[in-house]
């Protein structure tokens, strides 16, 4: 049986444990991937690696990446989400 990997990577900038929106956002995106096929990364600004991220999102965040391109940020609009992850 081969192993079939995600159509999409889906990326989630987080301050995991200090953003209600976060944890919204996260819960949105494991309702979706019950529907859509993709793979979810998690990444906390707050940690010393992803200071370019922090930079880059500390007052905007969650902010959602597709493909590694910037799709959402603040609230999840999951209809959007859902075409976005579909129509291609």
């Amino acid at each position: 049986m081969a192993f079939r990997s995600a159509r999409h990577v889906v990326t989630l900038f987080t301050k995991a444990g200090q953003c209600s929106l976060c944890d919204e956002a996260k819960h949105a995106l494991l309702r979706l991937r019950k529907q859509v096929d993709f793979e979810l990364k998690e990444v906390d600004i707050l940690e010393r690696e992803n200071a370019e991220f922090r930079r880059l999102y500390q007052y905007d965040i969650p902010v959602i990446h597709v493909n590694g391109k910037p799709a959402q940020k603040h609230r999840v609009v999951e209809e959007k989400l859902y075409r976005l992850l579909t129509q291609s």
